[in-house]
């Protein structure tokens, strides 16, 4: 299964490869800043194809398209483009992702970065990997050194970001880091890169997979509200950290 996800994220990346850096139509969905572009489509189309082949009795719960429901236990959740606003407007912070459930647990999941070529994948219960090589979360300890990461919705109120911005900053952390490409984001922190990520009210599609990739890699994850997979708001880091960071941030998500 986890090879025909890995597939139609590499096909779906190569859409995106090509058309970087291109000028793009944008299809705004319901407020000014969040929008879809013609990529958005092109690579959803490849990548649904390609799960359709490979997976035709799995239902397809895609971002732009909506859920296509074949009556399965399982479902393929897909963003055929995380980090839009990245990719439209040059960075290449953008991944394409997939994430694969029974029922309301993930099972495995895919993040696919064209540009850096790589490809971070996980099975529950069988350790993360980065292109076939098994990665895991760091160690660091000293908060003057971390780097944290944080993601939210496009609607999350902007004095509830100042807030959770402010309190990592008091506490004397390395670097704060926003990207807007939330799997992306947990990918670097389960193969070492970052040591904890704060995550407040994403999108299901942004964070399923990079969740279970953190997991398998090591990391320790607090949901904030129901605790399952599908919680939309935790915290997520080294196991070194973890107690003190959800001390730190955890009131403030809820």
């Amino acid at each position: 299964m986890i090879q025909v996800m890995q597939q139609a994220a590499r096909a779906g990346g190569e859409v995106l490869r090509q058309a970087f850096g291109s000028v793009l139509n944008r299809e705004f969905k319901g407020q000014d800043f969040n929008f879809a572009t013609e990529a958005d489509h092109q690579s959803e189309a490849v990548i649904i194809k390609i799960i359709e082949q490979g997976l035709p009795e799995f239902n397809i719960n895609s971002e732009e398209v909506g859920c296509i429901d074949k009556h399965s236990p399982y479902t393929v959740v897909i963003d055929p483009l995380d980090g839009t606003h990245n990719f439209f407007f040059g960075l290449p912070l953008f991944t394409t992702v997939l994430a694969l459930q029974h029922q309301d647990q993930t099972i495995a999941g895919v993040v696919y970065h064209p540009i850096l070529d790589q490809m971070y994948s996980a099975r529950l219960g069988e350790g993360a990997f980065l292109n076939n090589q098994k990665i895991q979360v760091n160690d660091q300890t000293e908060f003057s050194k971390l780097t944290i990461s944080f993601t939210c919705n496009y609607t999350t109120a902007r004095d509830k970001i100042d807030t959770i911005q402010s309190a990592v900053h008091h506490k004397g952390v390395g670097r704060f880091m926003a990207n807007w490409s939330p799997a992306f984001e947990l990918s670097l922190l389960s193969a070492g890169y970052s040591a904890g990520m704060i995550v407040l009210e994403s999108e299901l599609y942004d964070f399923l997979a990079g969740k279970l990739i953190a997991s398998e890699a090591g990391a320790k994850i607090t949901n904030i509200g129901p605790d399952k997979d599908t919680t939309r708001t935790f915290i997520v880091s080294n196991p070194l950290i973890h107690s003190e960071l959800v001390s730190i941030v955890g009131d403030l998500l809820k």
